[in-house]
């Protein structure tokens, strides 16, 4: 398949993607120019935008010229109205390609979003041997679009997946990652939430049941969940307190339902009030909310914002 210099027959491709995973939008750029011979410019990023361009008409022209609309799905393109704009505009009008990454799944796309539960999406947060047949429907379903054939099977399961892999386990990573300074607090891939230093020294873990997800809750509680509530399309609170395997039990605390987690340089994790910013609960060093520095540097996840494994395959 060769690149035409004819705009008219030209096939352009758009990325729909948020600026937070621009890595894996470039990476996928640059295997989509070498491997199906299209010129760098035909593959849209908004980052190719050249200064001083009026930025919403040169996103509706793109939209408008290209063939295939390829959407990175993930927590941060969702929580995106530019972004949502633009998956809507491409299912509308049958240019969509969607590509799944981290913890969403065919499973919570109509909660998500709705037009995407929709229409046939790819999901990229698989283990390797999944990985291979996904990168292959991804790349059918844009050659589909394009109109065009290919022998494009033959190097995908290799030169694709070796480009995107470090991309998508560094994001998947970040969905269950909370960082700053020497200290960390992470959801590791056996379930174990644990506040350790960067040398893995382990400072703090509330219990060594396996979660798949820790989220701050909107009544104060911050709380572990195991693979039934991750799984399930409704993840009401209440509905899902038998699935609730460990809790802060902040959410009887004043103020508690303006509350957030905080993670700052000094390594105190805590439950803090979001409108006076006290010290709700220390987790760590657990009971010493007399060493708790407002005005230290932090991290925070803030109420319905979750730390979260991929799916189980």
């Amino acid at each position: 398949m060769g690149s035409s210099t004819s705009s008219g027959n030209e096939k352009k491709i758009f990325i729909s993607h948020s600026s937070k995973n621009k890595n894996i939008a470039t990476k996928l750029q640059a295997y989509l120019c070498k491997h199906l011979s299209i010129a760098e410019t035909s593959v849209f990023l908004y980052e190719n935008i050249a200064p001083g361009a009026k930025w919403s008409q040169k996103i509706q022209t793109e939209l408008h010229n290209s063939s295939v609309v390829v959407a990175l799905i993930t927590k941060e393109s969702l929580s995106s109205e530019p972004c949502k704009v633009e998956i809507y505009y491409a299912w509308v009008s049958s240019k969509l390609v969607p590509v799944l990454f981290g913890y969403i799944t065919h499973n919570n796309l109509e909660k998500l979003f709705k037009p995407l539960s929709l229409v046939q999406c790819t999901q990229l947060n698989k283990n390797d041997a999944g990985l291979d047949e996904a990168l292959v429907k991804l790349i059918d379903g844009i050659l589909e679009k394009l109109g065009e054939t290919n022998h494009i099977k033959k190097v995908a399961k290799t030169s694709l997946r070796n480009a995107l892999k470090t991309s998508i386990q560094d994001y998947n990573n970040t969905l269950r990652t909370l960082s700053i300074g020497d200290y960390k607090l992470v959801l590791e891939q056996n379930g174990k939430l644990v506040l350790c230093e960067k040398d893995s020294t382990v400072l703090w873990t509330p219990t060594t049941e396996e979660a798949r997800v820790a989220i701050m809750q909107d009544d104060g509680n911050f709380c572990l969940y195991n693979k039934a509530y991750q799984e399930s399309e409704d993840r009401t609170d209440k509905k899902h307190s038998h699935n609730c395997i460990w809790a802060s039990d902040t959410w009887r605390y004043p103020n508690s339902p303006n509350a957030y987690l905080r993670l700052d340089v000094n390594g105190h994790l805590a439950i803090v009030d979001n409108t006076t910013h006290n010290c709700l609960k220390m987790l760590h060093p657990e009971g010493r909310e007399g060493s708790y520095d407002p005005n230290a540097a932090h991290i925070s996840l803030y109420p319905k914002n979750t730390m979260e494994l991929p799916p189980e395959q």
